[in-house]
């Protein structure tokens, strides 16, 4: 794969992160032209913005001012939140260029101290220190500086001394002081802010900000559920603003859509013309209210229209169009569509290609399927792994079924399906009449962790005794069977049970027609159920339509409220966290079970953390935190409070850095004293600091954590920072514990074949079940000179170990320099997150070894650039530094080494003071 495929198989973040290292490093020319390729391919990113500040100043470091110029014009209206520091280099540039009057003109004239202190000010502002630039507004007597006051007071998220401000400025800026009021308050939560905005409206009717008033209202009778009022606020926008005609009217499609009124939903979508950024979001959302109405034909060349033109939709359309197929029966067009389906629904596609050649009486093709998933370790592995046992069952190929569940009890042991597991075994054990084992497997199963489960438990018990003939045993759990579940053979009851117990042996099908047909009191549960089922099993869409369903027509019913949750669940886990967040904003305007609030809060911190808005997710962390010390109580409270713990310092530390994180984990210990949790608050600690490469200062939590997990992530810290006998001590207490028995095993396999000592190695590798263990063992093969046997250990592993096997089988075919070679299986590991660091280095010494220096140097980079933490960083920078040296780049290449030095690896940190030493000389 050439240089140009492999930036193209970058995603959106990492391009990012390899145009801003680019930056970094002072590679300008190289930073411009990804950064141009960056913006075209990715303008609504969130990294777009500071893409072009970096842009603008990667011309600027070039000396190409004039064109950086043009591009400051078309950045300041295309990037508002970077407006501040793209002005600033428009008029440095302009400085630089002795163009004083554009200067002037671009910072609109600084010529005395109130100006000069205002547009420090601002400057302050873009760079986001709002403490400072408030410190320089405070010094500047102009109207505008009083409106930046407020702003800045926004930027620190103090709401409160924000509004004081806009609701005392008057003049010039009165218009933005009221609409900011009205922004402020509703930013803080204040109820009043709907009313400030109609107040802002009436003095404005025709202001410059009516449209995003009108806008904000509808958010607001949104969230309150009053969609009536909502939509007509939206009107507005699109006659305040003409050219927000489309956003108008998607979001009362997506209005009328969640409440069920499609027809109307379809008019505001066909409102788009398509030429409008939202028209196939509209398209997408449009063809499901088509499907609602069964309209199939139209729906699907919706559909169609979408997978063809929208990227980001592309994936589910298809998938959605496949649905629409299997459900006609259409399996053949079904099929396709799924198959080409990639990225985060590629694993659910196979599995939903599986599942409809299990329709087909097609049960060893639906078994291949389910097995790429497991193979390729991707996804749903422990559903697809279910599914294929589930298969050869269904093919009393019953001696595979159970090789496949064992495999799944060993690596998913903690799963949530562990029990049905278990459930599975006992049943092929029963049809294989190994009565004995079929009991042992029943009685694995935790009931308290699936009490629905325990009267088919009991039944199978008793036909289990039934073939023992232990005919008192089977009359025993009988009777508890007809004492403890009296409506078990209930109407309703049984397809209730029936549609469990179908959904517990993977059966998706049954489950579904069984939840169904229940009727009565159970029919919300049912449905409840079956909205679990097809969330479990990734089917977002349907999931979301039955908990829909549930609030809809059983408002009254206990699992009304839950439901809301498990909408925003759902919509999370289908990345739409737009939409999730308004309808965990929805819940927490409303009166809610205490217990459903605090996941809410939980979960809207979640939302917000993958959006990177580290302050709103440290809030509702917060919030959840909180509520849960005060509303709940007893072992889930406990749960719940290490959640919003864990959100909390994760936030903090994304936010200010680890210093801050551990003063907030330091309060948060002494207001836990007492509860039992401080071990897993160290434990939690320690985890993120040892994930951010702080490991000495992690095993100062970890230590004192009785938790496994503690035990071996201290043992690996100890062993970052050289202390081996400390590593082995904690690693053999980790080893003590079954969940991570296999780890840690692997580890101290690691330590002795890292000491040349293979025979010991060995002893400890045999002990894990892990794939990366089994390729430890071959490497102690090959270190004994037993090149053969590893070579053919290795090759059993590809595909597994996270890639690591790639890796090693190059090195082998390097030693050969069989290049050529050693790049295809290179290749192979860079589809692997793991091997990815030391694949980019391994390639980049070839492609030197090969006189391909440029490429070499690219590919080098992005070991940095990607992987900061990995250990390939520094033997990269230390090739990166000789390069350099070559070129007679001796400040570059002293940079890279003196790099090594901080990062305080060795053997490469003693390497690299050596080569300052000689190049300082």
């Amino acid at each position: 794969m050439n240089f140009l495929l492999l930036l193209l198989s970058l995603n959106p973040i990492k391009e990012f992160k390899y145009a801003k290292g680019l930056f970094e490093d002072g590679f300008y020319d190289l930073a411009e032209t990804e950064l141009v390729d960056f913006i075209n391919n990715y303008p609504n990113s969130i990294y777009a913005p500071e893409a072009s500040v970096l842009l603008v100043k990667s011309l600027n470091q070039q000396g190409s001012f004039e064109k950086a110029i043009v591009k400051c014009k078309e950045f300041v209206f295309k990037y508002p939140s970077k407006k501040e520091d793209l002005l600033i280099e428009w008029a440095k540039t302009e400085i630089k260029l002795n163009n004083f009057d554009s200067a002037i003109k671009a910072i609109n004239g600084i010529t005395n101290r109130d100006k000069r202190e205002l547009y420090f000010g601002e400057a302050y502002y873009g760079k986001g220190d709002y403490k400072q630039a408030l410190e320089h507004y405070s010094k500047s007597s102009l109207p505008h500086s009083k409106l930046s006051t407020g702003w800045a007071y926004m930027g620190l998220k103090d709401y409160e001394k924000a509004a004081s401000v806009f609701s005392k400025i008057k003049g010039e800026y009165e218009e933005e002081g009221a609409f900011l009021y009205a922004k402020s308050i509703f930013l803080s939560g204040d109820k009043n802010s709907e009313k400030a905005f109609i107040e802002y409206l009436a003095e404005y009717p025709e202001g410059k900000y009516t449209a995003r008033a009108y806008s904000y209202l509808a958010d607001i009778n949104e969230n309150n559920g009053n969609t009536e009022k909502a939509i007509q606020y939206l009107k507005e926008v699109a006659v305040s603003d003409p050219s927000l005609y489309g956003f108008s009217n998607y979001r009362m499609g997506l209005i009328e859509h969640e409440k069920g009124n499609y027809e109307k939903a379809i008019e505001f979508f066909d409102n788009l013309s398509g030429s409008d950024p939202y028209f196939l979001d509209a398209m997408y959302w449009k063809s499901l209210s088509l499907g609602k109405q069964g309209n199939i034909e139209e729906a699907l060349v919706n559909l169609h229209l979408v997978s063809k033109n929208s990227p980001a939709l592309k994936n589910e359309a298809l998938f959605e169009m496949a649905r629409i197929y299997k459900k006609n029966g259409d399996y053949k067009h079904a099929m396709e569509f799924l198959n080409n389906i990639e990225g985060e629904l590629w694993d659910e596609s196979r599995i939903e290609m599986g599942n409809i050649l299990l329709l087909q009486e097609k049960p060893n093709e639906a078994y291949s399927k389910f097995m790429e998933v497991v193979e390729k370790n991707q996804g749903s592995v422990n559903l697809a792994l279910l599914q294929a046992a589930l298969t050869k069952k269904k093919l009393n190929e019953f001696e595979n079924a159970l090789s496949m569940l064992d495999t799944y009890e060993r690596n998913f042991p903690n799963g949530n399906e562990i029990d049905k597991v278990y459930m599975l075994k006992g049943d092929i054990y029963q049809s294989l009449k190994e009565y004995r084992k079929a009991l042992s497997e029943y009685e694995k199963v935790n009931l308290e962790k699936s009490p629905d489960f325990t009267p088919y438990v009991l039944e199978a018990k008793g036909w289990a005794w039934m073939g023992l003939k232990r005919y008192d045993m089977a009359f025993h759990n009988l009777e508890e069977l007809s004492e403890k579940f009296p409506d078990f053979c209930s109407r309703a009851e049984i397809y209730f049970q029936l549609g469990n117990a179908a959904y517990a042996m993977g059966d998706t099908k049954s489950a579904e027609r069984a939840y169904r047909q229940v009727k009565g009191d159970r029919k919300p549960e049912a449905l409840f159920n079956l909205g679990k089922m097809f969330l479990d099993n990734k089917e977002y869409n349907r999931a979301i339509e039955e908990f829909v369903n549930i609030k809809k027509n059983f408002s009254l019913s206990s699992y009304s409220q839950i439901s809301s949750y498990y909408i925003a669940l759902a919509l999370r886990k289908k990345n739409d966290l737009r939409a999730s967040n308004e309808q965990l904003y929805s819940m927490i305007s409303e009166s809610y079970d205490a217990e459903i609030l605090v996941e809410s809060f939980l979960l809207l911190g979640d939302n917000y953390f993958d959006q990177a808005k580290f302050d709103s997710s440290f809030k509702y962390y917060s919030k959840g935190f909180e509520l849960t010390r005060e509303k709940l109580s007893g072992a889930n409270a406990s749960s719940l409070t290490l959640l919003g713990v864990r959100g909390i310092l994760l936030s903090t530390n994304s936010l200010s850095g680890s210093s801050k994180m551990e003063e907030e984990a330091r309060d948060l210990l002494r207001r836990l004293r007492g509860s039992g949790m401080e071990g897993k608050v160290n434990s939690l600690v320690g985890n993120i600091l040892f994930n951010s490469g702080k490991y000495n200062e992690s095993v100062t939590y970890l230590e004192y954590s009785e938790e496994p997990d503690s035990y071996y992530k201290a043992g690996l810290a100890f062993l970052k920072m050289g202390r081996k006998q400390q590593a082995i001590q904690f690693l053999s207490k980790a080893a003590k514990s079954n969940e991570f028995k296999d780890k840690a095993y692997m580890e101290l396999g690691r330590i002795e074949y890292n000491d040349g000592n293979t025979d010991g190695a060995k002893k400890y590798l045999a002990k894990s079940s892990l794939p990366e263990a089994s390729l430890l063992y071959a490497l102690c093969l090959k270190k004994e000179g037993k090149e053969k046997e590893a070579t053919e250990k290795l090759l059993k592993l590809r595909g597994e170990a996270d890639g690591l096997a790639y890796i090693e089988l190059a090195k082998i075919l390097i030693d050969r320099k069989d290049y050529t070679s050693a790049l295809k299986n290179i290749e192979e590991a860079l589809k692997f997150e793991r091997s990815e660091a030391e694949g980019y280095y391994l390639k980049g010494k070839i492609l030197l070894e090969t006189g391909n220096e440029e490429e070499a140097l690219k590919t080098l980079l992005k070991v940095r650039y990607l992987h900061p933490e990995s250990e390939w960083v520094s033997p990269s920078l230390y090739t990166l530094s000789e390069i350099m040296i070559q070129r007679g780049e001796v400040e570059r290449a002293l940079n890279y080494l003196n790099e090594i030095v901080e990062r305080a690896e060795e053997p490469w940190r003693t390497k690299a003071k050596s080569k300052i030493s000689e190049l300082n000389k």
